[in-house]
């Protein structure tokens, strides 16, 4: 059981590294300028520099994974440790939805 947690940590800490080995990649041939907000419409209206969305993806997926990680000791009702599998879930697809930020 103990294996099982460290391959499931082990696969959060690489599905976390995926955008930044990507970003690292690809980060020479981004624009100075990139968009950082969109309106209803899908239209580019909030503008950064490229270290400041590296920063931003950095700070976010941090203190998501983060998050994920500390809430099974500090929440009240065990949710996470009494359901494992839909915690797994969860967790799989917020990570997945941070991914949503980067590609």
């Amino acid at each position: 059981m103990k294996t099982t947690k460290i391959i499931r940590e082990l696969l959060f800490v690489v599905l976390h590294a995926t955008p930044f080995i990507y970003l690292w990649m690809i980060y020479d041939t981004m624009p100075e300028i990139v968009p950082s907000h969109f309106n209803i419409q899908g239209e580019a209206d909030g503008f950064s520099s490229r270290e400041s969305l590296v920063w931003m993806l950095l700070g976010l997926n941090g203190i998501g994974y983060l998050l994920f990680v500390v809430i099974p000791f500090i929440d009240p009702k065990k949710f996470a440790t009494t359901h494992e599998k839909i915690y797994f879930r969860i967790r799989l697809g917020m990570t997945f939805y941070w991914w949503d930020l980067v590609f």
